[in-house]
């Protein structure tokens, strides 16, 4: 049997289109044959499952970080002699790493303040630019529900909750 609390939510999110992400609508999907309906149910599935949610990633692992920093922004830092603040920052972040080599990032951590500290106020920097698309992710609508792993069958069953 399906968990009526998640067939309530989903149902709510499929009827009432919170996000704007362009499910069918109610009088649009209930005014269809049975193979239209199915065809409407499977559209909506796939803005379901599509990632189209950008969030904060909680984690990175050291060598994702590492990539991302561009080597010749970290030798010019050092070379200038007045960045010692950004490549402490830099080089804090790693020993921020834990037993798993992964490095919190999210808002409030202290890597996170440390990333912001080393590339404050660097315009068209390379690392920076890499760090932004490192520092989020791309998820799909249901994971940002909390919907579980989602299949046709939930759709239509949620429709007739």
């Amino acid at each position: 049997m399906a968990d009526p609390v998640r067939m309530a939510a989903l149902r709510n999110e499929l009827d009432t289109d919170p996000a704007g992400v362009g499910y069918t609508a109610v009088a649009t999907r209930d005014a269809g044959d049975e193979a239209a309906k199915i065809a409407f149910d499977q559209a909506d599935l796939a803005l379901l499952l599509a990632a189209t949610v950008s969030r904060d990633r909680p984690s990175v692992t050291a060598s994702q970080l590492d990539e991302a920093i561009d080597e010749g922004e970290e030798a010019a830092y050092a070379a200038s002699g007045t960045d010692e603040d950004r490549i402490r920052a830099i080089n804090r972040v790693f020993q921020i790493a834990g037993a798993d080599g992964t490095v919190d990032i999210r808002s409030g951590t202290k890597a996170r303040a440390k990333l912001e500290l080393a590339f404050a106020g660097v315009g068209g920097s390379t690392t920076r630019t890499a760090l932004g698309v490192l520092l989020t992710e791309t998820i799909p609508r249901t994971e940002e529900q909390n919907f579980g792993n989602t299949h046709l069958g939930d759709i239509q069953s949620a429709r007739v909750f």
